[in-house]
C-alpha cells in the first residue's frame, strides 16, 4: 500500500490500536487488506520491526498496564506476559533502545505502545532519586562537556565581569 521497501505487513484488522493506520485504511481508493510498513516510520529498521511484532502479537486488542506501577518488574504491571518480555527485551542498557520505539510508535499513533514503554521508563527508575535517575534517562553515547564542578565556575567568572 506504501513504498516499496517494506519491514513488515499489518492485516487491517490488527491495525485497530494505530491511528495512522486505521485513517490509511479509512481513507484508501483501493481495496487493500494490508498496510505495508516501511523503515522511514522510525529511526531504525529495528525498532519499526519491534513495533510490527507488537501489532501482530496484539491483533488489535490494547492491553492493560497498571497506573500506578505495582512494581519495577514489569510482569508484575502489565496484564499480559508477553508485553512485559516484549518491553524488557528492548531495553538493552541504554534508554534509545526504548526510545528508538517509541517514536516509531509515536509515528504510527500506537497509543498502546507508548504506555507501555512509557510504564518500562517508569518502572526503570522507579524508587531511583537524582544522580541515579539521570544515569538511566541519558543515552550512553550523550558526553557531558562541563562537570557540576565547571559549569559553577564558568557561572562565576560570568558574574565577575
Amino acid at each position: 500500500m506504501y513504498g516499496d521497501s517494506e519491514i513488515g505487513k499489518v492485516p487491517f484488522e490488527y491495525s485497530n490500536l494505530s491511528s495512522l493506520m486505521r485513517t490509511a485504511f479509512e481513507n484508501a481508493d483501493s481495496e487493500e487488506n494490508v498496510f505495508v510498513v516501511n523503515p522511514e516510520f522510525g529511526k531504525s529498521e529495528s525498532a519499526v520491526r519491534s513495533v510490527v511484532e507488537f501489532l501482530m502479537e496484539h491483533k488489535g486488542v490494547a492491553s492493560e498496564i497498571n497506573q500506578p506501577l505495582d512494581s519495577k518488574v514489569m510482569s508484575e504491571n502489565v496484564n499480559l506476559p508477553w508485553d512485559a518480555t516484549f518491553v524488557d527485551s528492548l531495553y538493552t542498557d541504554d534508554i534509545r533502545s526504548l526510545t528508538n520505539v517509541m517514536e516509531a510508535a509515536f509515528y504510527l499513533g500506537i497509543d498502546n505502545l507508548i504506555d507501555l514503554i512509557g510504564a518500562k521508563i517508569a518502572s526503570l527508575i522507579k524508587d531511583l532519586t537524582g544522580k541515579d535517575v539521570e544515569a538511566v534517562l541519558t543515552p550512553k553515547s550523550v558526553v557531558r562537556i562541563f562537570d557540576e564542578d565547571e559549569v559553577e565556575v564558568e557561572e562565576e567568572e560570568k558574574d565577575d565581569e
